[in-house]
């Protein structure tokens, strides 16, 4: 159950790169997008066993955001109500009430390095301009295996 947990909460954490931005304000300059905000949780997925899940499917997905300051420094947080189940019975948790991890982020262009306290490797990230406002994809090479989270801003 606990392995499960840690799984998800890396799968969680790897989503995290395609959120989408609150009502901050966006800077749309040529040379580069500003990754700095809350992002919030749109999808994750996993290509080497088929795992995927997006907001659409699982709102409470969306509870699950990204903070990345100004300062360099980052969380990865939890702001639901009440635990985010993807299946109750083997439990698949994907966000707990509370939950905040501390860490840092850097960005050069539309390049985002994400490291999260606990994680071994940090999330690679692509910030991007979309029709619906700015994207973060972030790539992460989980459990020898490439996970992917979409984040909106």
């Amino acid at each position: 159950m606990i392995n499960n947990y840690k799984i998800c909460l890396i799968l969680l954490i790897s989503s995290l790169s395609a959120c989408k931005k609150n009502s901050d304000p966006v800077v749309d300059t040529p040379a580069q997008l500003d990754a700095s905000g809350t992002w919030s949780t749109s999808s994750i997925s996993n290509n080497t066993n088929g795992f995927s899940v997006s907001s659409a499917q699982f709102p409470c997905l969306a509870n699950n955001k990204l903070v990345l300051s100004l300062g360099g420094t980052a969380s990865r947080e939890y702001d639901g109500m009440d635990t985010c189940y993807m299946t109750k019975i083997p439990p698949y948790i994907l966000g707990v009430p509370g939950d905040s991890t501390p860490g840092t982020w850097s960005q050069h262009g539309d390049s985002v390095t994400i490291q999260i306290q606990g994680l071994t490797k940090p999330g690679l990230g692509v910030i991007s301009k979309t029709s619906t406002g700015l994207q973060l994809l972030i790539k992460d090479s989980v459990v020898n295996s490439i996970a992917v989270t979409v984040l909106i801003k």
